[in-house]
């Protein structure tokens, strides 16, 4: 199987599948991308790339909520995070005006 490179997962995507849980099979790093409120200007996000259940690998920027339940689940140190897993929610939130789902990583004990 060959898989879309270059494409993040997005809430969208997740609110439509069963199985939610995914696998983390890069070691994180960081990119400095477009801001959402300013693409004038840019932010540093941390890139994951993510294997789901279903065995598709897609990239996956976290918002902070979620880096914060992996660093209290699998470590401060990033690096600790290769080959750990967890599971996706999401909950439907107003983004500029229109209602979308937003990806979160589910806030409970991890191994």
């Amino acid at each position: 199987m060959v898989i879309v490179e270059g494409i993040a997962i997005s809430g969208e995507y997740v609110s439509k599948i069963k199985d939610k849980r995914f696998s983390i099979i890069n070691k994180p790093t960081y990119e400095d991308l477009p801001s959402l409120n300013d693409p004038e200007k840019k932010e540093r996000k941390v890139l994951l790339r993510v294997e789901l259940a279903d065995g598709v690998a897609l990239d996956y920027y976290p918002n902070k909520t979620s880096l914060k339940v992996l660093s209290k689940n699998f470590s401060y140190e990033m690096d600790h995070w290769l080959g750990k897993s967890a599971e996706f929610m999401t909950t439907i939130q107003k983004i500029a005006g229109n209602d979308r789902n937003v990806l979160y990583v589910c806030d409970k004990d991890y191994k």
